[in-house]
């Protein structure tokens, strides 16, 4: 697996932090796009972070093999993920 991000001045990426898990939470949550090499296939990963400053997997889903993260929403049965058209 790896991680192909964008500069950083870009306005969409595979990486994405921010409040989205708990907005009272102390830390940021992390979000990116990973991608296996031999298959093309992408997935979503969103970790937090919880008090005990442990990592914590939080939400994991496919991922479209073009386009980078737009915004994330929290829902009742999870997340929801928009990315761009373009990568």
């Amino acid at each position: 697996m790896a991680i192909f991000a964008a500069d950083k001045t870009s306005r969409y990426n595979t990486i994405f932090y921010g409040r989205i898990v708990s907005r009272n939470s102390k830390f940021d949550d992390l979000a990116c796009v990973i991608q296996n090499i031999n298959s093309n296939e992408r997935r979503f990963l969103l970790f937090t972070l919880l008090d005990s400053e442990e990592p914590y997997l939080a939400y994991e889903s496919p991922a479209p093999l073009i386009g980078n993260i737009k915004s994330i929403k929290k829902h009742k049965a999870g997340y929801k993920v928009y990315y761009s058209s373009r990568p």
